[in-house]
């Protein structure tokens, strides 16, 4: 029934496809989980999905076209809000819950296609889940879930969003300097608290974050209390010297942009020559600040 509702064409009907299977798995699944497991050697009634990826997948297909309905952002919020939120949240789980179980019981190697189907499905799905929730500005709905799992690369998601959000607020004057210095305080604190927590684990996954979403000027510059985190995460791979060279010059560590440019640019054999003219002159540049010892900076220059 639900293979065949996917081509449903009233969306009326969509509406109330999602709405009645989001209401049932949110309140007869979700809910009532955790508790359950207390019963069942810590099987939830999420496993019993196991054997039926298809019905997952289809569910996901129809998620996917409430999603993308051509709705203005009010229009989704105040129609499909709760319904997506439901939806992406029961998928998340569900999906996340039968990889923890198949990761725990398949011994005997008898479940190697099924985990292989799910952990493809939360990995190429996973992110437009959570982003409904961004999207929605529900983030906190789905922190805990996040955190459950260990999910870095979501909660980093998650966690800049907010920022983003309080950053655009007050970029159209939205709100006031105080509420705008108040609002950034209680991020700030909460990324404080996964620094605090997961240390490296967690910045690792956030650093990454800003990189793929290409935020560098945020990575750069909103961290400062976690240098030591940030510099041991620029410096795992010299890839990062394209702009980890910026942090050391604001450190004032003209030695290592001598030393680190000259490396990063014996790597990048394939980098324009313009991006390396402009690299090759910020390490001379570096060299005359840095080191006293006349010998070794004529060294460095040539």
């Amino acid at each position: 029934y639900l293979k065949l509702s996917k081509n449903v064409g009233n969306e009326v009907q969509l509406k109330n496809l999602t709405s009645l299977l989001s209401d049932l798995f949110v309140d007869a699944l979700i809910k009532l989980d955790d508790d359950i497991k207390e019963y069942l050697n810590n099987s939830g009634i999420s496993t019993i999905f196991i054997d039926h990826y298809d019905l997952i997948s289809n569910i996901d297909d129809v998620t996917r076209m409430v999603y993308n309905l051509k709705l203005t952002e009010e229009e989704m919020i105040f129609n499909y809000g709760e319904i997506l939120i439901g939806l992406c949240c029961f998928l998340y789980y569900t999906t996340n819950e039968i990889i923890a179980y198949l990761n725990l019981h398949n011994t005997s190697n008898a479940y190697d296609d099924h985990l292989a189907k799910y952990s493809k499905l939360l990995d190429s799905h996973k992110d437009k889940w959570i982003h409904s929730f961004i999207v929605l500005k529900k983030q906190n709905d789905i922190i805990p879930l996040v955190n459950k799992y260990d999910d870095f690369q979501s909660l980093s998601a998650l966690l800049e969003s907010k920022r983003e959000i309080i950053q655009n607020l007050y970029n159209t004057q939205e709100i006031s300097d105080i509420e705008f210095a108040n609002l950034s305080a209680d991020i700030e604190i909460e990324f404080d608290e996964y620094f605090d927590q997961y240390e490296y684990t967690f910045a690792k996954s956030l650093f990454l974050h800003y990189i793929h979403c290409n935020k560098i000027d945020i990575l750069l510059t909103c961290f400062e209390k976690h240098s030591d985190l940030l510099d041991k995460f620029l410096s795992s791979d010299i890839k990062y010297y394209d702009f980890a060279w910026i942090q050391d010059i604001k450190l004032q560590r003209f030695d290592s942009v001598s030393n680190d440019m000259s490396l990063y640019l014996s790597e990048r054999l394939n980098n324009p020559i313009k991006a390396k003219k402009i690299q090759t002159s910020i390490a001379k540049l570096a060299t005359l600040c840095g080191t006293q010892d006349d010998e070794l900076r004529c060294t460095r220059l040539k």
